[in-house]
């Protein structure tokens, strides 16, 4: 078709069989980017395995039968534009679409099979949702029909612009449209609105700093503060406990909190220095709290 007709053509899934066949008995989810010559420019296997159970609905355990992909696909430079794969329900975790985006790309492909329960709810408003947070157009192919007696696809293949909008979509059964990709409007939305830009990954690692130093901040309203733009924030953080000694911790008797970090909102990242002790324990205790 791509030799006939001049086009990209970008096709998922495909199940196929990797090198690890023979030992798993399980196939890979790809997703396939030919160029008009034909050739293999790109595959993305897929993932995110789909294991989810709608009770009396919808009952679906991907992994029984795949292999999840191990890694993301770097976007394809295209006529239309850089174009980014995923599948189906890569959808659900905006972490892709914004590494992909991060690395360049301004198409987003998510070629589908989403149930009738599932999509009737959510097919829209999450392509939309990757649209608006990547400021990139995307792409969605749909699966549509009945599979077999207990599964029906939801179909409805879309695209969205940038800003969010609806630019082109099929209905019912099967169906084709057409959308313009204006790479011009694109990037005027991402210089009007460049929320690339004001993206602040320190704060998510130093929240995983924290988890992984056995920290978690009081919830309590606390006399020690510091002072921030968002008004006062308590000082106090107390150590974090796994489930397995929680119900120990319930019995034990209240005690004031071991130490105290810096929290600003410009920090990025940086172990904070230790703040005074909120009371309870001396400099020994507090030591002892911050090894």
């Amino acid at each position: 078709m791509e030799l006939d007709c001049g086009v990209w053509l970008s096709l998922g899934g495909f199940h196929e069989r990797g090198r690890d066949w023979p030992t798993t008995q399980r196939i890979y989810n790809c997703h396939a980017l030919l160029d008009p010559a034909g050739h293999l420019v790109a595959a993305y296997r897929k993932t995110h395995l789909c294991d989810v159970e709608l009770e009396g609905r919808v009952t679906m355990k991907e992994s029984s039968f795949t292999n999840p992909g191990t890694e993301i696909v770097p976007p394809v430079s295209t006529p239309a534009g850089k174009l980014g794969l995923s599948i189906c329900y890569d959808l659900r975790f905006p972490e892709i679409s914004l590494a992909l985006r991060r690395a360049g790309a301004e198409i987003l492909t998510y070629p589908s099979a989403f149930t009738v329960p599932t999509g009737s709810a959510h097919w829209e408003v999450l392509l939309r949702a990757r649209a608006i947070e990547s400021q990139c157009y995307v792409v969605a192919a749909a699966q549509t029909g009945k599979n077999h007696e207990r599964r029906t696809s939801y179909g409805h293949a879309l695209v969205v612009d940038p800003w969010g909008a609806v630019v082109a979509q099929c209905r019912e059964g099967p169906g084709l449209c057409y959308a313009e990709i204006d790479l011009d409007y694109l990037h005027r939305i991402r210089q009007e609105i460049p929320v690339h830009g004001h993206r602040r990954p320190g704060l998510t690692s130093m929240a995983g700093w924290r988890r992984l130093q056995g920290w978690q901040r009081c919830r309590e309203p606390l006399a020690g503060t510091v002072k921030s733009r968002a008004g006062p924030r308590p000082l106090c953080f107390r150590p974090f406990l796994p489930k397995t000694q929680q119900q120990d911790a319930l019995r034990a008797p209240p005690s004031p909190c071991a130490a105290a970090r810096r929290v600003s909102p410009l920090f990025f990242g940086v172990p904070p220095k230790p703040l005074h002790c909120c009371g309870g324990a001396g400099a020994e205790g507090r030591s002892q709290a911050l090894q």
